[in-house]
């Protein structure tokens, strides 16, 4: 697997965490409005993350659909 830099992928492994612990602290709440403060940061945090980051990490980038239909 390639090795991956923060300075040179925009999110980094930081960045990358930060959605993770999100998502993980959303899935804990009793309170919903807790949990959707939790799911609103990781939204924003996976906001960031690039098909190009994607790709330095070695995880194959799924082609997009054509809008024409089959």
């Amino acid at each position: 697997m390639a090795s991956v830099q923060p300075e040179s992928t925009g999110i980094g492994v930081v960045g990358f965490s930060e959605v993770v612990l999100a998502y993980s602290m959303a899935d804990v709440q009793d309170d919903v409005h807790q949990e959707l403060m939790w799911d609103l940061r990781a939204l924003a945090a996976v906001g960031q993350i690039t098909d190009e980051w994607v790709a330095q990490t070695g995880v194959p980038v799924p082609l997009q659909k054509s809008s024409q239909g089959a």
